[in-house]
């Protein structure tokens, strides 16, 4: 009960690493009472004889191991409870199971806390306690309906009502409520009311019936929900109450009147705790914007602005007196009336809310941001802002994750003794308890000659151990708020490093991609592009997300299903060619797909993609004063607008008339476009043009949109941008050392990104976020200095390649591969590599190499789940930069709201500099190819390991995966499969 207690004041404070830990605790406390009690008061042994030679206990010991904590204990046996005593430990039991579940689910871990759910479920059956039951499987019908496990979480909300029909109760709601929310998701909100008033109704009626027993020493208990309250004490099942009212009044948002105002004040009296009150700002700021796009869907001249491709910082300034702001002041004040309700939702839930919702408000918070700059907000900073809440709405999950794991590195600095009491500070915060110690008299004395060893041994796990309690205190103090987010992260990057962010809305109706230069203290630049509508002429031809994203995972899927049939075709001609024309045709498919994606979504704002560019300032002045003379050209100036064609009819909020000649593109923004090929499409240039006109229109300068003649600005654009390329050639010559990080969330992660065309043969690789770019800095630089190296950012991670390990076909079975690369082995082992070739690598095997190497190569099946276990790779001190030539190593398994899982962020989490992995499978031969053109072009192949390096610019490993995809027979199906994760390594 103290753990559990204690659990409670750090979840509270906004530590939910310690609370889980108390809870842990609590769980294993529960346990061994439960067990101790089981034993002084055993189940009577039956008749039957039992079979000596029976091995059924053994096999549940052995099968009954957690997946999540090793520490954690199995469920308690089934047993029949008689007394007091039992039930109240079961109750302890129950009740901390769920307090598990409910935190890794917040958390943003659903497998753990599907684990904990099924526990909780086992044992609330055993129990034969209905409400509990029912509780449970709400619960677990909760987690998979949030994970995209649409079938499952239905059949657990009919077996919740099920279990406790006719029975009317807090669990009741439970259930109605998740109802509710699984009718709006499936679109069948058309019941939504009358539930609603049932379950209100059902809690009034439960209130009614405690009235009955309070009211002799406590007066009539305050209504539920339909009358006035007056005691926010007496409130019944006050969280739920507030969760059915934000429901309804967003199903009524439209239909505002008495019923909305009666039930939002209803719900403002509920929010007493700090998460029903971080709720109800989200779900107001909600309701706001929701006007806001009401507004803009019947304002004329800001019906386009959703339609409109939006930059931050805007891209044009105004030379007198900018009146873009001035007409449309109440839209702006309502925007900031709703970007303070989600700061105010962010600071109370950022550190321990879910991370689902923690999610929605950073990305609202981004939209909210891009809409005031269309307006005219010129707030400085605002886009350094708006870059830190894209970055941090990424692996959310996994940034929570890393502050669990970090303790779990060293377990001899944890305290394993579960009997100790729970220790608080003044202000309470957990106090770390000490770590158990072997009594001296047992602990064994090191030899007299290896003593000195062991004393540097020693002081290198104390530095590490020093290294990574600093980023646990990064992680753990991190917060999303303006102060925090107001600083850039990448300006201490090197110069030529460059950090694109690509996010997608709930909705799937906007892009985000930011672009954020390293070795600069410009502000970041930023992209809203809407993903339908941009173009006029929308044709069949048009790729939608969700379109994207089938025709991304149908590919697969008859790629995965043509290599199961490889082997039926080999002794058959017709059948092996049939078979290759289908791989052919998917390679094709897959290149379409990209090119489509690049061209429908991006379109000419794919130069934000494109190479620094390196002209100079002059160069550039010169291509804004050609840029405007062309625009001005096409404008005529007018002072009377033609009614009737226009795309932005005069209306209330439009600004103040002003000429062009007033307004100046910015350079950040002329820069960006100067990287554009004159040989884009056309429809790519009227991109840009439609956008420059709308940054002219939102600026007061009035436009016929009908008199403007797009082909002929479409002419012009094009032979300004080839007198520029021309100009600038040579120094855009790709001679930079350039590399690319990606910062992709869970909805765009599936996509071969490195492969589109603005970013094909490039040096890119994948993170979760800067701030795990800056850790794989900060222990590339602790590394070399333990080496007693001079450490430069720019080289990346330090690898040795002298220390290394190989898995060759452990499985047995890819004997071409372990022909092909016999000699690479061999000669790799000359320069003191170590491996297995052709046999199983043990898990120790597998966790010595990872541990003390400095490179792994895996030429296996997967990414080696079989032979190592994730915690195992997680709670690694150190961590080699591995390959991962597998199929789909480097896939990540999408797991609905919640942010994708799998085996690159495992290595992420034990500290890997460099992971190269597949997204999908892929076949031996042409993978085997690929691998061996990435050895030879670092060189990795043994011979000139030990000669002097060349005086050439060496070529890092992403470059070398880069420049691999072309080796492969399908550059597409096999080429594009390859990514990276991590910073770049150099040989």
């Amino acid at each position: 009960m103290a753990t559990h207690a204690f659990a409670s004041l750090q979840y509270c404070k906004g530590d939910v690493t310690a609370a889980l830990d108390a809870l842990l605790q609590s769980l294993r406390l529960w346990t061994r009472a439960v067990d101790t009690l089981a034993r002084l008061n055993p189940t009577p042994s039956s008749s039957k004889e039992s079979d000596p030679f029976d091995m059924g206990s053994m096999k549940d010991a052995l099968t009954g191991a957690s997946t999540t904590d090793k520490s954690t204990p199995p469920a308690p046996q089934k047993r029949l409870l008689s007394d007091g005593l039992e039930w109240r430990l079961s109750e302890g039991l129950l009740n901390t199971l769920f307090s598990l579940t409910e935190l890794y689910f917040l958390r943003g871990s659903p497998r753990e806390a599907e684990y904990f759910i099924k526990q909780a479920t086992e044992l609330a059956k055993e129990l034969n306690a209905p409400s509990m039951i029912s509780r449970a499987l709400t619960k677990k019908a909760e987690i998979h309906l949030y994970i995209g496990q649409t079938e499952e979480a239905r059949a657990g909300i009919l077996q919740a009502t099920e279990v406790i029909k006719e029975v009317p109760g807090v669990d009741a709601a439970y259930v109605q409520e998740l109802q509710l929310e699984y009718n709006e998701r499936h679109d069948e909100a058309q019941d939504a009311g009358e539930l609603f008033d049932q379950t209100v109704a059902m809690l009034e009626d439960l209130n009614a019936a405690f009235q009955g027993f309070d009211s002799c020493s406590a007066g009539a208990r305050r209504s539920s929900g339909l009358s006035r309250p007056t005691s926010l004490s007496d409130t019944l099942a006050p969280n739920v109450l507030a969760s059915l009212f934000r429901k309804q009044l967003w199903n009524l948002r439209d239909e505002m009147g008495d019923v909305f105002d009666s039930l939002l004040e209803k719900l403002l009296s509920l929010s007493s705790t700090s998460l029903n009150k971080a709720e109800e700002n989200a779900l107001m700021a909600k309701l706001t914007l929701h006007n806001v796009y009401g507004r803009f869907r019947t304002d004329l001249f800001l019906s386009s602005l959703t339609e409109s491709t939006i930059a931050v910082p805007m891209g044009m300034l105004a030379l007198g007196k900018d009146t873009s702001a001035a007409s449309s002041a109440d839209i702006m004040e309502a925007l900031g009336n709703a970007e303070k309700l989600l700061w105010s939702h962010l600071q109370l839930v950022a550190m321990k809310g879910n991370v689902v919702k923690v999610r929605q408000a950073a990305l609202s918070l981004a939209l909210i941001q891009g809409f005031r700059t269309s307006l005219g907000d010129k707030r400085p900073g605002a886009p350094i802002v708006m870059a830190g809440l894209l970055d941090n709405s990424v692996a959310l999950g996994l940034r929570r994750e890393m502050i669990e794991t970090i303790d779990r590195k060293f377990p001899e600095k944890q305290c394993l003794d579960d009997m100790q009491w729970p220790l608080l500070s003044a202000d309470g915060d957990a106090i770390p308890r000490s770590a158990i110690t072997p009594n001296a008299k047992f602990r064994m004395r090191s030899l007299s000659d290896s003593e000195e060893e062991d004393e540097e041994m020693k002081e290198d796990s104390n530095s590490l151990s020093d290294y990574w309690q600093t980023i646990r205190m990064k992680y753990q103090n991190q917060c999303l708020d303006l102060d925090s987010l107001s600083t850039s992260e990448t300006a201490s990057l090197p110069s030529n490093w460059t950090v694109i962010s690509i996010n997608v809305t709930e909705d799937k109706s906007t892009l985000f991609v930011s672009r954020q230069e390293g070795g600069s203290d410009e502000n970041p630049l930023i992209f809203c592009v809407p993903l339908n509508g941009r173009r006029d002429q929308e044709d069949e031809d048009h790729l939608s997300f969700d379109a994207a994203k089938a025709e991304m995972i149908a590919i697969i899927e008859a790629s995965d299903a043509c290599i199961k049939n490889a082997g039926n075709v080999k002794d058959n001609q017709e059948a092996t060619r049939g078979w290759w024309k289908e791989r052919t045709d998917l390679d094709s498919r897959i290149r379409q797909l990209l090119e489509s994606m690049e061209y429908c979504w991006l379109g000419g704002f794919k130069a934000i993609l494109n190479p620094r560019a390196r002209s100079s300032d002059s160069e550039i002045a010169e291509l804004r004063t050609q840029f405007e003379k062309v625009f001005h050209r096409a404008l005529h100036v007018k002072e009377k607008r033609t009614r009737g064609q226009s795309t932005h009819k005069k209306s209330i909020s439009q600004p103040v008339s002003q000429s062009p000649a007033d307004l100046i593109l910015d350079d950040f923004l002329v820069r960006c476009f100067s990287t554009l090929s004159p040989k884009c499409r056309d429809e790519e240039f009227e991109d840009v043009i439609y956008f420059i006109l709308d940054l002219y229109q939102f600026h007061g300068v009035p436009i016929a949109i009908a008199e403007v003649d797009v082909d002929r600005l479409v002419i012009d654009l094009r032979a300004v941008l080839e007198e520029h390329s021309v100009k600038t050639g040579k120094k855009n010559d790709g001679s930079v050392d350039e590399h690319v990080f990606l910062v992709l969330d869970k909805n765009v992660q599936g996509f071969p990104w490195e492969s589109i065309p603005s970013l094909r043969g490039r040096s890119v690789s994948r993170i979760p976020g800067v701030q795990f770019l800056h850790d794989r800095l900060t222990f590339a630089k602790w590394k070399r200095e333990s080496l007693g190296e001079r450490h430069e950012p720019s080289q990346g991670a330090a690898v040795d390649p002298r220390k290394g390990y190989y898995i060759l076909n452990p499985s047995g079975d890819l004997v071409r591969t372990e022909e092909r690369f016999r000699d690479w082995t061999r000669s790799m082992a000359e320069m003191g590599w170590d491996g297995v070739s052709g046999k199983p690598v043990s898990e120790q095997q597998f966790v010595n190499a990872l541990k003390t190497q400095d490179l792994v190569v895996y030429f296996g099946h997967g990414g080696g789940e079989q032979y190592i276990r994730s915690h195992k790779i997680r709670s690694l001190p150190t961590c080699a930069a591995t390959m991962l030539w597998g199929c789909s190593s480097g896939a990540l398994r999408e797991m609905g709201d919640f942010d994708r899982t799998g085996t690159p962020h495992n290595y992420m989490l034990a500290g890997c500099p460099t992971l190269v992995a597949n997204l999908w499978d892929v076949t031996d031969k042409d993978i085997d190819k690929f691998s061996q053109s990435v050895f030879d072009k670092l060189p990795l192949n043994g011979k000139p390991l030990s000669a002097p390096k060349n005086s050439a610019t060496p070529t890092s490993l992403v470059t070398a995966v880069a420049q691999s995809r072309e080796f492969c027979k399908l550059k597409y199906l096999t080429g594009a499969a390859p990514i990276v994760y991590g910073i770049p390594f150099y040989l």
